[in-house]
């Protein structure tokens, strides 16, 4: 709850179940899962699969196999497949991206004596329905990002917030350096549609922008950042912004990084399609 600032959410309306063969079978039993969604990510090859997790502020250990997919986003109905769920029996998913190889990757975070571990894993295949495979780590990485224009790995550590670089490739990730461009700590980092960085907040989860382009010398605009709490943020194919909150999933009304959020099924605008289903 403290490490992940997970306050208050409490139970939404969320229809979740454990998904049989057919994910549209009225047999699935409901799964008592706390919400709301925490983590999302899009599939690459179906504009209607996303991913996702979730984090529970109680019972934490009656839900470490948070990992969970919807075919609508919009329908708020997450299904959980019937197996490879857990990253192991320890640890609770809290950030999902993809490796340079389109590999589906988690952070997953334990407890040890009382301290935060976060440890990395990536399916075994790219079927989301695959085992979770550990990695090497450096048990302090909190999210991760691919840096596509210089082909690095860049993450989030949870000690600082700051901003590292992974000197390593394939199968280990326990070699980072940094902190690079030291500046306001974030939770996650991720680029925009103007090959901006963005940042979520550590401490606000507010959603930052860094003043220019090139990230490595610029710091976060924090004057103008769009003052919306969220948890995780991914692209819809309109430009517009999909936020993880406390009330559920959002969307913004147009695809400027300062534009309000709504709930997404509230959204009534229509745009034009200007990027690709990533």
């Amino acid at each position: 709850n403290v490490l992940e600032n997970f306050s208050g959410g409490g139970s939404l309306n969320t229809n979740v179940t454990t998904a049989s063969t057919s994910d549209t079978s009225t047999d699935n039993e409901p799964v008592n899962m706390i919400m709301p969604v925490h983590s999302i990510l899009p599939a690459f090859d179906n504009p209607n699969l996303y991913f996702g997790a979730y984090l529970s502020s109680r019972n934490t250990g009656e839900h470490l196999d948070n990992f969970i997919y919807t075919n609508s986003l919009v329908s708020n109905r997450w299904l959980k497949p019937e197996e490879n769920l857990a990253l192991s029996e320890e640890h609770v998913i809290v950030d999902l991206t993809y490796d340079s190889n389109k590999r589906m990757t988690a952070v997953g975070v334990r407890m040890n004596n009382g301290i935060a571990e976060y440890d990395i894993f990536k399916k075994e295949t790219s079927d989301f329905k695959s085992s979770w495979v550990a990695l090497e780590s450096n048990k302090v990485m909190r999210s991760l990002c691919n840096d596509i224009k210089y082909g690095k790995l860049i993450g989030c550590s949870s000690y600082d917030g700051q901003i590292y670089e992974s000197k390593n490739r394939m199968l280990s990730y326990g070699d980072w350096v940094g902190p690079i461009n030291f500046d306001k700590p974030m939770r996650k980092v991720m680029f925009d549609k103007e090959g901006y960085m963005i940042g979520i907040g550590l401490i606000d989860n507010f959603i930052y922008r860094k003043k220019t382009e090139h990230w490595r010398n610029s710091k976060w605009d924090v004057k103008n950042a769009n003052q919306t709490k969220v948890y995780d943020l991914v692209y819809d194919n309109d430009g517009c912004l999909i936020a993880t909150t406390k009330d559920g999933i959002k969307k913004q009304l147009h695809p400027d990084f300062s534009s309000k959020f709504v709930p997404l099924r509230e959204f009534d605008q229509e745009h034009d399609e200007i990027l690709d289903n990533l």
